[in-house]
């Protein structure tokens, strides 16, 4: 009952939460500091009293006083996805009524591996918080920009198009267009509502971007694009730069973590960790220098299901500039795109979209070996593999060939023991053999 309250208090909770964060200077090095190390405190002994964590502080042969910072933090028993959806998985098939009223949180599956956990409303709130606080730390104004967000179509279909109290009186205005529309959807889009805001996948970007520029369409400018969900490559960089350069900046973090760093207009390069709600731990390894490895995160206000020490495989450079820890070289999870001779594209939110439903895949990997070749590569979930190999490929099939209306197109399926990482650590599940 008292968290269904609190949804419905939800606006206000958030603005509480977003004036205590706005309070904290994150490049105060003694200040956020003093501010992370009792979260820190706090939280390792609220996970002391939760069995599953419990198991790793025994088997680890530690106690909650053992950590008092940042770098006693690094030392605790790493958590992964695997463990982390089993874990969320058990707690709320056991007990479906205590979660009832909380958020349920789907990651992007942009690895090739969706999970699920699930956040209170307080958690809720703090994650909305944190973001509005690094988009205002690049100039939003909640009072009187307007947002154009790219979401999930569920969560549209969810919200009913309607506007929140607040937004009935212009504040906090935002519209939001599903992340499965193409590219020239989006583009009309940005000219037609002329965004304060946009905040976009770096694939549909590009997606948008490169429909442009093929038919000599103007984009309009916003005064802030932040890419969100996947990093900016090489590749797609010189595009984005070209039309976004002095207004974009970026943000780090997962759908599970929440946003933990961000960059400052017109750089995508040095990000600012917030220290006050995460902490990132750089874990290096003897083939790599000494400020480069994989990033174990924390996020200091999740209570629900702590999450502590998480290795999702991404990885990156710290510098310290002060006493304050920055980093770069973020690298996450970066998709190729399908693209056929017609010149259709598609990319790896449709993929996601029909991979999420099928509980009785763990792992999925999608290669284009040529126009007309696509090999689907597969894992079994073996606790839920209630369908058989050939009813799980017809299932997939059918909507795969409504996803991707080309005609004379080979699929081949593949079925895998474990679907591992490429060469450099990431495990992207849309790969394009296709030389453009």
């Amino acid at each position: 009952m008292l968290d269904r309250i609190k949804r419905k208090l939800v606006t206000f909770i958030t603005g509480y939460y977003l004036l205590i964060l706005l309070r904290h200077k994150l490049t105060n090095k003694k200040k956020i500091k003093k501010i992370q190390n009792r979260k820190i405190k706090r939280l390792m002994k609220h996970a002391y009293n939760i069995p599953f964590y419990k198991e790793k502080f025994d088997k680890a042969g530690m106690k909650p006083e053992d950590f008092c910072c940042a770098e006693d933090l690094a030392k605790f028993p790493k958590l992964t996805k695997d463990e982390l959806r089993q874990w969320v998985q058990d707690m709320v098939n056991n007990n479906p009524k205590k979660y009832k009223d909380w958020y349920k949180v789907t990651t992007s599956g942009s690895s090739g591996t969706p999970l699920e956990t699930y956040v209170s409303p307080r958690e809720n709130a703090i994650l909305a918080a944190n973001w509005i606080r690094i988009l205002m730390n690049n100039g939003y104004n909640p009072l009187n920009h307007k947002v154009l967000a790219l979401k999930k179509p569920e969560l549209i279909k969810e919200r009913k198009g309607k506007d929140s109290f607040v937004q009935k009186f212009g504040i906090a205005r935002r519209k939001c267009i599903p992340h499965t529309i193409d590219g020239y959807e989006i583009l009309n889009e940005v000219n037609t509502y002329k965004p304060d805001l946009l905040h976009i996948h770096r694939s549909k970007c590009i997606q948008m971007l490169m429909y442009a520029e093929k038919n000599n369409i103007e984009v309009y400018t916003p005064k802030l694009v932040v890419i969100i969900g996947e990093g900016i490559d090489k590749n797609s960089k010189p595009l984005i730069m070209k039309y976004f350069g002095k207004v974009l900046f970026s943000s780090y973090g997962t759908m599970e973590t929440g946003a933990c760093t961000f960059t400052r207009k017109g750089d995508i390069e040095k990000h600012i960790i917030t220290l006050d709600t995460h902490v990132i731990n750089i874990i290096t390894d003897e083939t790599e220098s000494k400020d480069t490895g994989k990033m174990l995160i924390t996020n200091l206000f999740l209570y629900g299901f702590p999450i502590i020490n998480y290795d999702i495989g991404d990885r990156a450079s710290i510098k310290i500039d002060d006493n304050i820890p920055y980093l770069f070289n973020i690298k996450g999870r970066i998709n190729d795109m399908l693209k056929f001779r017609n010149g259709y594209t598609v990319d790896y939110h449709a993929f996601y979209i029909i991979m999420e439903r099928m509980i009785e895949v763990l792992q999925f990997r999608i290669v284009q070996e040529d126009y007309e070749h696509i090999k689907i590569l597969l894992v079994m979930n073996k606790k839920l593999n209630k369908l058989s190999e050939a009813d799980i490929e017809n299932k997939i099939l059918s909507q795969i060939t409504n996803l991707i209306p080309v005609e004379g197109i080979i699929y081949k399926f593949e079925w895998c023991d474990e679907l591992k990482p490429d060469p450099n650590g990431k495990r992207r599940f849309i790969i394009s053999k296709v030389k453009e």
